[in-house]
């Protein structure tokens, strides 16, 4: 395939890589969308509760604090025991000896277990491992993990110490997910992500995206925009959403071909 050629080239020449990436990319956080994966993964809870894919239990008001603990210690506990996705080990090769930023709306912390460095993975809808109070103050971050493990062990004890609290205040915590008003954006990464853009206006960067369905616009269009902009930046997607014209010449669409197998052949 002369794209292929195109695209290593393009690699081989790059100072810098950025990776966008949807929920496509890891299987585990897809299934949890789709009814039928849900169900199975999940079989408890869908016949408990009325919700029928996480989506749905996003906003699920659960009856108390242990309920919802222990429905999000599993959802926990499952992502993360996970098989890292293939595609995702393939990346990580392609970031080898060269500046890189990964940004994802993915949650489940699939790219910092596939060996990503944290401080250059911004996760734009919070992090599965990751708690804040619930009251809305920033508090400081706790991971979500101990707690996790501890409401798995505790299959019959409802002790309200099994609730993770706030050291702070005291409060019960939540997620540190895109869920509500209170989420607490990781500004840190957000302002490391920046400088990287910034510092790479000039350079030659190959943008990868993929994972990214057609709600995708928050990560891929401003993206685009920047490559438009930037005449030294090419652009490699391996979904089917279309480019926009003004890229076109300085991009390349490899969607008829499975990421997982593909990317393998670029490194």
């Amino acid at each position: 395939m002369s794209e292929l050629s195109d695209v290593r080239h393009w690699l081989n020449q790059a100072d810098a890589l950025l990776i966008t990436a949807g929920n496509g990319v890891a299987p585990q956080e897809g299934a949890l969308f789709d009814q039928r994966a849900f169900a199975q993964n999940y079989h408890e809870w869908s016949q408990r509760y009325p919700f029928k894919t996480l989506a749905d239990a996003l906003t699920y008001k659960f009856p108390d604090h242990f309920e919802k603990w222990r429905f999000w210690g599993d959802v926990i506990l499952k992502t993360q025991t996970a098989k890292s996705p293939i595609a995702l080990s393939a990346l990580k090769k392609l970031t080898a000896h060269r500046p890189y930023f990964v940004m994802t709306n993915t949650f489940g912390h699939f790219f910092e277990n596939a060996g990503f460095d944290p401080a250059h993975v911004f996760n734009l809808c919070g992090d599965l491992t990751q708690m804040q109070c619930s009251s809305g103050i920033n508090h400081g971050i706790q991971s979500s993990l101990p707690a996790a493990h501890a409401l798995a062990k505790a299959t019959k004890d409802r002790s309200a110490d099994l609730i993770p609290k706030c050291p702070v205040c005291q409060k019960p915590m939540e997620l540190r997910v895109a869920l509500n008003e209170r989420f607490m954006p990781d500004r840190e990464t957000n302002m490391a992500l920046r400088w990287f853009l910034t510092a790479n206006e000039d350079k030659r960067v190959v943008v990868l995206s993929l994972g990214l369905d057609e709600n995708g616009s928050q990560l891929r269009d401003p993206i685009t925009g920047l490559v438009s902009q930037f005449k030294s930046w090419h652009y490699v997607t391996f979904d089917a959403n279309p480019l926009p014209e003004s890229i076109q010449a300085r991009s390349m669409r490899l969607d008829r071909i499975d990421p997982a197998e593909l990317l393998p052949r670029l490194s």
